[in-house]
């Protein structure tokens, strides 16, 4: 296994009225990855605006290395997910692949 996470900035252009089919689709497949992937770190599902007040869902992924990124591409409930994006989506999805260089994640304080 690789030593550095990849991260993975995914962002979708959902169809007028598909934003929560889409929505729902990501977090069945986030739910199924939790479940099924340890190599899987991070699925956040952001629901979005663009600067330009255009409607988007953004993944952030975050995974153990390439070996887990090719694990979660190869399974059923991925591929299934990836055949509707057209149906849902104005355009294919686009999508950054990195590794964190700097920055911090913080939880926040229990209320």
């Amino acid at each position: 296994m690789s030593s550095a996470t990849l991260d993975i900035v995914a962002t979708f252009l959902p169809k007028p009225g598909k934003s929560r089919v889409l929505i729902d689709l990501l977090s069945s497949v986030a739910e199924k990855a939790k479940e099924q992937e340890p190599g899987t770190l991070i699925y956040s599902i952001l629901e979005a605006k663009g600067l330009d007040g255009i409607d988007q869902v953004v993944i952030i992924e975050r995974y153990t290395g390439q070996d887990t990124l090719d694990f979660h591409m190869a399974q059923p409930y991925y591929k299934e997910m990836a055949a509707k994006f057209d149906e849902l989506c104005e355009q294919r999805p686009t999508a950054s692949i990195g590794t964190v260089r700097g920055g911090f994640i913080k939880e926040a304080a229990a209320s």
